[in-house]
């Protein structure tokens, strides 16, 4: 606190934090301070003078005893009034140069104690409420059995693990006494799924003692995913209804989530689930368009139904299924990613499992299987895969003024319908004309229509075609790098005007260039 005080000397001279009912809060801490400092320049001898609801309880010479001596007092006034007592604590601190004898925390904490307890409030039931919090959302009810009514109603939405039931239990771990939730189970028989549970929370000696597991399908657990807490308050205008609470907390609202794709999917389809159209799940998706691949495992942003209360129930199933084997690949060395060649197809086997089932308000999150037997092995699929990565491309001149797209169109000279095997860059004669990608110069010359032309054959089979030049920089055989100049614009050839046409050949045949070079 002191290092505290020394790091406000320069920035704050005046801080003031009201301090509010401990139990009052539902979505703030239990208490702060408040500190008026008189001096620029702390010392050793300063003191802080405490205040209490008004009353001055006399100095401490370290502003987090008080903290911990009100802590402590609170304490002392929870357990002599079965935990949730209505208290009112409003505590300042002023920091005072020279002031008198210091009080011990113990001391501090037994004023605080007399203070408090002369005021703590006999509120009589019907002025009473409680406010559940469940993360930053609050409602609040008249009673802990309206509570309870309320959490049951919830988890009766979600699920139907009548075995179930919630129980509110006192929790004083926290800064301030509130009520918790827990879910008390009917059925106290333990089978082995509830084991291997409890084996991943410190339990595995005891699971690994059963040598001969048992597993009954049926509910493991019950559980809220958000951290929700019951307070005890004053009754005011808002206290509502068990129904006006649920409808409240169980409401639907749409939040962001991820879907991860699995075969079969498309992005109309992942849409259509999901409640969107394409253009929002474009608009969600940052550079998705109707062309994009989509591949098993990516992941997608989608809007999901969300409430603000999550009920979590883990299940244990057993069924039986069909069950592919993870696909194995061998990698080649000399092929490019993304070319594959399937060695080995793949054959279903047959199992029967035993799953731990997660749902999250009735909708599965996670299937763990924990045990399974094979009636019937499955064969893999054996996929040899390229690992090289292909080269990537640039424009070939700086513009953006395309004359004349990829595709079908007018030819602009002869006037027929035809289709134009590249793009047109409009450039003033003699601008660079830059070398897309890596290389060896195959076409170096007079090319009949093309005028001037340069060809260069890439490492993974692809080729680029420079036409229309004024003149050329480059040889046959030569080998260019990425950017290197290969020649000048023009306009030879079959032209109406100066410009740079470029193509790009893939597998021996055109493709759209600006798909990827940009345009």
């Amino acid at each position: 606190m002191q290092s505290f005080i020394k790091h406000l000397k320069s920035y704050m001279p005046y801080l003031k934090t009201a301090v509010i009912t401990v139990l009052f809060l539902a979505v703030a801490i239990p208490f702060t301070q408040k500190i008026v400092r008189t001096e620029t320049t702390y010392t050793p001898e300063d003191r802080y003078m405490v205040v209490l609801n008004g009353k001055e309880l006399g100095y401490v010479s370290d502003g987090e005893i008080a903290n911990e001596a009100l802590l402590a007092a609170r304490s002392r006034i929870s357990a002599s009034n079965s935990g949730l007592t209505l208290v009112e604590a409003d505590m300042d601190m002023y920091v005072e140069k020279n002031g008198g004898a210091v009080l011990s925390k113990d001391e501090l904490a037994n004023s605080i104690y007399r203070e408090l307890k002369s005021d703590v409030l006999e509120t009589a039931a019907e002025e009473v409420a409680y406010t559940v919090r469940i993360d930053d959302f609050t409602v609040t009810l008249a009673s802990k059995e309206a509570v309870a009514e309320l959490l049951e109603k919830v988890k009766n939405k979600y699920s139907d693990s009548s075995g179930f039931t919630v129980e509110l239990v006192e929790d004083s771990s926290g800064a301030y006494t509130a009520l918790k939730t827990n879910f008390v189970s009917a059925d106290m028989k333990v089978n082995e799924a509830a084991k291997v549970l409890a084996s991943e929370n410190g339990g595995k000696e005891e699971a690994a003692k059963d040598d001969s597991p048992v597993y009954t399908d049926g509910v493991l657990s019950v559980d809220f995913a958000e951290d929700v807490e019951i307070i005890k308050t004053k009754a005011h205008d808002n206290v509502v209804s068990v129904d006006e609470a649920y409808e409240l907390i169980t409401k639907e609202h749409a939040e962001k989530g991820v879907y991860t794709v699995k075969a079969g999917d498309s992005l109309w389809g992942i849409a259509e689930s999901h409640g969107l159209s394409l253009d929002e799940l474009f608009a969600l998706n940052y550079g998705m368009t109707i062309d994009t691949a989509i591949y098993i495992g990516d992941v997608v942003t989608v809007t999901v139904p969300a409430s603000e209360i999550s009920l979590v129930v883990v299940e244990e199933k057993t069924y039986d299924e069909s069950y592919d084997a993870p696909v194995q690949y061998i990698d080649n060395n000399s092929w490019y990613i993304g070319t594959e060649r399937v060695v080995q197809n793949s054959v279903q086997g047959e199992r029967s499992v035993v799953a731990l089932v997660t749902t999250v308000n009735g909708v599965e999150s996670e299937r763990e299987i924990i045990h399974q037997e094979i009636a019937k092995e499955a064969v893999p699929q054996i996929i040899e895969r390229g690992t090289l990565t292909p080269p990537t491309y640039i424009k070939p001149v700086n513009s953006s003024y395309i004359t004349s797209p990829y595709g079908g169109r007018v030819h602009p000279v002869y006037g027929y319908q035809g289709f134009h095997s590249g793009v047109d860059w409009y450039v003033p004669s003699g601008t660079s004309v830059r070398a897309s990608s890596s290389g060896v110069v195959v076409t170096a010359g007079w090319n009949g229509a093309y005028g001037y032309c340069v060809d260069i054959k890439h490492s993974d089979g692809s080729m680029t075609r420079y036409a229309h030049l004024s003149s050329i920089a480059v040889a046959w055989g030569q080998n260019v790098t990425q950017g290197q100049v290969v020649a000048y614009s023009g306009a030879t050839g079959v032209v109406t005007g100066p410009h740079l046409h470029f193509e790009l050949y893939i597998n021996g045949c055109t493709v759209n260039p600006v798909e990827y070079t940009g345009n």
